[in-house]
């Protein structure tokens, strides 16, 4: 799930190619506007975290990954066919900060239930996945996007200031690229689903018979 979320942080690596998308679509956009899209994530996430945590106190974790993960894929699939730069921040950064609220407690939480004793240990294993998912889906993002490393243009956006597009072939993929993700998160958060579980007492269930069982005095 972690590597999931994690994937926000490539967001430098694919901005560039989003702005040309845009762009190459006659949508006037920059790359100040487009670098804003992950503090958003980061500020709509932090305020779901509660929401989030709170859920997974009542229902456990499954059902939040659940809401989560529908959250992030759905979303960011549907970001695909935004044709302006409004609709694109609603759906991309709006959708997957919300899912990741749901996203971020709720493997810490498991993780916590079954190793009460080492939550920092379980905090650090689990939080690890941020960093490898930034690292793995920014070079995917580059080898699909860019294999070939052709070399972008500049061209100035205010006296003095320059930023740097690529071929239109290249910010085509841009479409191609977003449905990969969506595609690999599923997976990823499939194989979350089936083997995340918050820990039960093997007891639990003899104790409820044994109270459902006795005489009533």
């Amino acid at each position: 799930m972690h590597l999931v979320i994690g994937a926000q942080y490539a967001w430098g690596n694919i901005a560039p190619y989003i702005v040309g998308y845009f762009r190459d679509m006659g949508v006037q956009t920059n790359m100040s506007e487009m670098f804003a899209v992950l503090p958003v994530v980061v500020i709509i996430s932090t305020l779901v975290f509660p929401i989030g945590t709170k859920l997974t106190a009542i229902t456990g974790s499954k059902s939040v990954i659940w809401i989560g993960s529908n959250f992030c894929v759905v979303f960011t699939a549907l970001a695909t066919q935004a044709t302006s730069v409004e609709v694109f921040f609603l759906l991309y950064a709006v959708g997957f900060g919300v899912g990741k609220g749901f996203l971020y407690p709720a493997p810490l939480n498991a993780g916590w239930s079954h190793l009460p004793a080492r939550k920092g240990f379980v905090s650090g294993v689990v939080v690890s996945g941020l960093g490898i998912g930034a690292l793995s889906f920014g070079i995917l993002a580059k080898y699909i996007l860019n294999p070939s490393n052709l070399e972008p243009t500049s061209y100035e956006v205010a006296p003095g200031v320059f930023e740097y597009e690529f071929p239109k072939e290249v910010n085509a993929k841009v479409p191609e690229l977003l449905l990969v993700f969506c595609i690999c998160w599923t997976i990823l958060l499939s194989i979350g689903l089936l083997t995340v579980s918050n820990f039960e007492s093997p007891f639990a269930h003899l104790q409820s018979n044994l109270l459902q069982n006795e005489p009533a005095a």
